[in-house]
């Protein structure tokens, strides 16, 4: 829930996301096409999306994108590895991200 809406993420079989809004008991597609997308956060009056794009290992990346008003967002992050956890940690947004079997806490 963000904004007393209901938000849902779908993968397809081609590993390719959405990201769904019910509006008056319809799903409204508000992103599309989106590879990976793994988490979905509300933290501090705004949604987050981590999305994660792997070809293979060496390849392995991710971007933050955030979210004011639910349907609109904008990358504001991007590192490499795999971003597995988004937190609130006093006033500071905390990534948990792994890197070559490395586990790291990125402040935001």
């Amino acid at each position: 829930m963000y904004n007393n809406q209901l938000y849902i993420y779908t993968i397809n079989d081609n590993n390719k996301s959405s990201l769904w809004l019910k509006n008056n008991n319809e799903w409204e597609k508000i992103l599309s096409g989106q590879k990976e997308m793994y988490l979905l956060k509300h933290i501090n009056n705004k949604l987050y999306i981590i999305k994660n794009t792997t070809k293979n290992e060496q390849e392995a990346s991710y971007s933050v994108l955030e979210s004011e008003d639910g349907l609109t967002f904008e990358k504001i992050y991007s590192g490499h590895g795999l971003a597995t956890q988004m937190y609130k940690n006093k006033d500071d947004l905390v990534l948990i991200t792994s890197n070559n079997e490395k586990i790291f806490l990125l402040k935001l």
